[in-house]
């Protein structure tokens, strides 16, 4: 709608009279493309660019870098949480917030929702097949990441959601 909110570090451009130094803990492809926004320039996307990389073959070694990735931003999150300001940034707060800040708090409505089915299992059998559903999701997730089997169709979206 606005700009893009965050980019592939393996192949980003940025104009050099944009270009903010950063600090050694930050994410470049996370960081960067904020900082534009924040100087009131846009982020586009251009599709022509190709990049060709391996992807992380172990699940193991994907989670570390998730994890990693997750951490450093929520410290940018912070640092740039003016952007999540609708009269500074305009629309591109709502992408902001729905894009990344809603996306690192999905867990907060997952564990609500399992709480909650919890306490509501003897109230119906919806409830019980709610509940039901909900932890055969979870153990496909875990069985999933136990077992090094995420290239599977239907694991493989539990494990990676």
């Amino acid at each position: 709608m606005h700009s893009v909110v965050g980019v592939d570090g393996g192949i980003d451009a940025v104009i050099k009279l944009l270009y903010v130094l950063m600090r050694d803990d930050q994410l470049p492809d996370f960081v960067l493309p904020l900082s534009v926004v924040e100087q009131k320039s846009r982020v586009v996307y251009e599709e022509r660019a190709l990049l060709q990389e391996l992807a992380l073959s172990e699940s193991a070694a994907e989670f570390k870098m998730r994890e990693r990735v997750s951490l450093r931003a929520f410290l940018a999150m912070w640092d740039k949480r003016i952007l999540f300001n609708p009269s500074f940034s305009g629309v591109f707060s709502l992408q902001f917030i729905s894009h990344k800040l809603l996306r690192y708090l999905a867990f907060i409505p997952l564990v609500i929702v399992l709480i909650c089915s919890l306490l509501l299992v003897g109230d119906g059998s919806v409830y019980l097949v709610a509940l039901l559903l909900l932890l055969l999701f979870y153990c496909g997730a875990f069985y999933a990441h136990r077992h090094n089997e995420h290239n599977y169709r239907v694991l493989g979206l539990c494990y990676y959601f």
